[in-house]
């Protein structure tokens, strides 16, 4: 995508460029455009803005991408091809009450992290991305965050928000769980 921008309601522009396994067809990037004219800029920072009209093959390319990074590992977290974020582990994994509240809740705390792993595994679906903003740079993050829907270990759906990362390999990163 080649660079665009947004206006967001108090007058601050971003820059739009985005290096993920989607790109932003043209009504996407306007409606993120009108969205983002009604929203303050610290509110679009702290939140983001929802991309949620997905086409088939923007869903089929993420849960492509998933199934190509993880392949056949048979334990993708030992093997570093999915990364558990500090916001599950610090925010999440402690706190019974919310686990409990969006029905993540188990006995051992590494029974949640096979529930996020197995929804990852056997993602079924991808119910919107999200596109970030960088608080000081005026653009937004390069990598979407997209909420996958798939299966925990008992059966169970469960929603997972992640991202593709890329360093010395590409892993995929469970940012938050829904």
């Amino acid at each position: 995508m080649s660079e665009k921008h947004v206006t967001t309601k108090d007058g601050i522009i971003f820059s739009i460029v985005v290096n993920d396994v989607i790109d932003l067809t043209e009504e996407q990037f306007n409606n993120l455009a009108s969205t983002v004219l009604r929203r303050k800029a610290e509110y679009i920072i702290k939140d983001g803005v929802d991309i949620a009209s997905l086409t088939q093959e923007q869903i089929q390319n993420v849960l492509s991408e998933i199934e190509f990074i993880i392949g056949d590992s048979l334990d993708p977290l030992e093997d570093n091809l999915i990364n558990i974020s500090q916001h599950i582990i610090r925010d999440h994994a402690t706190n019974v009450e919310l686990l409990k509240k969006r029905g993540w809740y188990r006995d051992d705390i590494y029974d949640v992290y096979d529930d996020i792993v197995n929804v990852i595994r056997k993602a079924m679906n991808v119910r919107k991305a999200i596109i970030k903003f960088h608080p000081t740079k005026r653009e937004c993050l390069p990598k979407f965050t997209f909420t996958i829907i798939g299966v925990k270990v008992d059966g169970e759906q469960g929603e997972v928000s992640i991202a593709f990362i890329e360093d010395d390999n590409r892993l995929i990163l469970a940012v938050t769980i829904i």
